[in-house]
């Protein structure tokens, strides 16, 4: 496979639309996704001679099974840049998606930089606490950037909207069992839905997994990969919520770090969950939306995460976590106490 990716780029080189003179070689680093199983992606990180850092990224999955994740992330980048060519350099460029010795290949650049999650586990202290802070203040306007949307803006119709929250809040009564504290705060839920008037909310992209492992942090703003869950027509602050969920640590002391570890440091008063609250307070400000909106969305976006990624994935979770549907069942026991939606 290396050989007939190095093959295709050597001779395509310029029709491709890579930059710079053709390398007369290509070097490989082999990352593989085993985890995931077949749906595991295999990635090379490709070098020029002498360079000490990837010009591109090559991905191919384990059974070609599932070959549809390389080609909707390809075409993904190719509609975002399409639609919004501001992001240039802050996003993949795709460089090439096709079957190479009987496999499918994606092929796109590498962006300098390094993970949030790599420069966070370096840190600890005030050094952690700066290094996260600046980082969303980033991300926020990077958001802004990537989600704000046009004007004037195309809007949600408001019953299509009731409609997949009610349609979302039955699937998720029908997949998980729930206790009798949860069923009491979905029929809560269901009125709140339906008593929250005609709001007005914009049509936005979302980029559906903006985990702390999906941001690389750079000397000239951040840049944002993994686009696999990209959706063009997507809701406001679900990304924002995506990313004060997925941080990439925890303030205990835990040898692990779940999904839930991550969730429960917005529980309690400290310098994340004030500054996570901060940030969410910040982003309904600039979108127009009520603060009060949050403990709605919040819950809907927990009740969407359990039934895309809990449900449709049905895997071994790492370190015996349970997922989205766990922090749902933590949030329904805890609200009174998160600062998210205070």
């Amino acid at each position: 496979m290396i050989r007939a990716i190095e093959e295709l780029l050597l001779r395509d080189w310029s029709a491709l639309g890579l930059q710079g003179p053709c390398p007369p070689r290509l070097a490989f680093i082999q990352i593989s996704s085993s985890w995931l199983q077949d749906s595991g992606r295999i990635t090379f990180l490709i070098f020029k001679p002498d360079d000490s850092y990837p010009c591109l990224v090559a991905r191919i999955v384990r059974s070609e099974s599932f070959k549809h994740i390389l080609l909707n992330e390809h075409a993904n980048l190719v509609s975002i840049h399409a639609d919004n060519p501001t992001l240039d350099g802050s996003i993949p460029t795709p460089i090439f998606c096709g079957i190479l010795d009987g496999k499918t290949v994606r092929i796109e650049t590498a962006l300098e930089g390094t993970l949030l999650t790599s420069l966070i586990a370096r840190s600890g202290g005030r050094g952690r606490q700066v290094l996260v802070t600046q980082v969303y203040e980033q991300l926020g306007a990077w958001l802004d950037k990537f989600g704000h949307p046009r004007h004037p803006p195309t809007l949600w119709p408001w019953e299509k909207l009731k409609n997949r929250f009610h349609v979302s809040i039955s699937e998720f009564c029908e997949h998980f069992e729930l206790d009798s504290t949860e069923r009491d705060y979905i029929g809560w839920l269901r009125a709140r839905i339906e008593a929250t008037g005609q709001l007005e909310l914009p049509i936005v992209p979302n980029h559906g997994d903006l985990a702390a492992a999906a941001i690389l942090v750079r000397d000239n703003g951040l840049g944002i990969i993994d686009w696999e869950y990209y959706c063009p027509e997507g809701l406001p602050l679900f990304d924002h919520l995506m990313a004060v969920v997925q941080t990439g640590f925890c303030l205990s002391t835990t040898k692990t770090l779940t999904l839930l570890d991550q969730f429960k440091m917005s529980f309690a008063a400290n310098w994340y969950s004030e500054m996570a609250a901060g940030w969410l307070r910040a982003a309904c400000q600039r979108f127009g939306l009520p603060e009060s909106l949050l403990s709605l969305w919040l819950t809907l976006f927990l009740i969407e995460m359990s039934n895309k990624r809990d449900w449709e994935q049905q895997a071994a979770r790492k370190h015996g976590e349970k997922g989205w549907r766990n922090l749902f069942s933590y949030y329904v026991s805890h609200k009174d106490c998160c600062y998210l939606t205070r």
